[in-house]
């Protein structure tokens, strides 16, 4: 999930491509996923990896193929809530908090450069 704009994305986007990596489209949420990919086959060193390259405001919540029970969700500029439930069986996250309403009964709102990883 991504909400938000990478500013610099044809830039990275070219950078993938000089590696020979082939892209589907030429979105900035694709060329994010592939520098994901390319990092680390760790899903939080992959993103610390990553960081320092992208410029814009973005969300993000990342799911790694190869661990499908982990997420990732970090904020930057756009908005992002983290809800729970009372006993923790169930996680949220959305950009308006009147979405959980009714669903999360403890609820975070995430800071710029703030993550929640859930393992």
């Amino acid at each position: 999930m991504h909400n938000g704009i990478i500013e610099n994305y044809r830039a990275l986007g070219e950078e993938l491509e000089s590696r020979g990596i082939i892209l589907e489209g030429q979105t900035d949420s694709e060329i994010v996923a592939k520098h994901l990919d390319e990092e680390s086959p760790d899903l939080m060193s992959a993103w610390r990896a990553i960081t320092p390259k992208l410029h814009g405001a973005y969300a993000f919540l990342i799911m790694d193929r190869e661990a499908p029970d982990e997420l990732l969700a970090v904020r930057n500029g756009s908005p992002l809530i983290f809800g729970k439930s009372r006993d923790h069986a169930q996680y949220f996250f959305t950009s308006d908090q009147h979405a959980l309403a009714g669903y999360a009964d403890e609820v975070i709102y995430l800071d710029d450069g703030e993550s929640v990883w859930i393992v």
